[in-house]
């Protein structure tokens, strides 16, 4: 299968390391794949890159490493600041705990920024289609998990 596609990769690049844990995510397919990937992305930037570090955060987030998750997605925001990208971190980690609500709102606030098909945005929106499959939980208040 294609997944086996990371030990190929040997001592490739970080940014190698990076998109095929970015692509495997966009699949909903091992995860603990993506996270690997992702995780050695990481190390190879000795955990400074935004980028890197966005990937790192969805893939603990789809993996169920919560704790991980949230302080990866802590990390990026003090690195990146860049919002959108902070609410597909933290949209995946609510509806990873059931908070279906928060996350719609969190995938929410991801705007476009017309730069493919595997972005961001795109992610959101997938996430958001597969919330709308599901039915509305209970109101839930509003909450940041930032």
């Amino acid at each position: 299968t294609g997944f086996d596609y990371p030990d190929r990769l040997g001592d490739a690049a970080p940014a190698a390391w990076n998109d095929f844990a970015w692509t495997t995510l966009f699949s909903q397919q091992n995860v603990s794949v993506a996270k690997a990937a992702a995780d050695k992305a990481a190390q190879l930037t000795n955990f400074n890159s935004p980028a890197i570090l966005h990937t790192l955060a969805l893939a603990q987030a789809s993996n169920l490493d919560l704790k991980d998750a949230i302080a990866t997605g802590h990390k990026f925001a003090y690195l990146s600041g860049d919002y959108g990208e902070m609410c597909t971190i933290f949209g995946a980690i609510a509806q990873q705990i059931g908070l279906d609500d928060v996350a719609r709102e969190y995938y929410s606030f991801v705007r476009s920024e017309g730069t493919g098909r595997l972005s961001s945005y795109t992610f959101a929106q997938i996430r958001l289609a597969g919330l709308s499959a599901k039915k509305p939980s209970s109101s839930v208040p509003s909450k940041s998990l930032f």
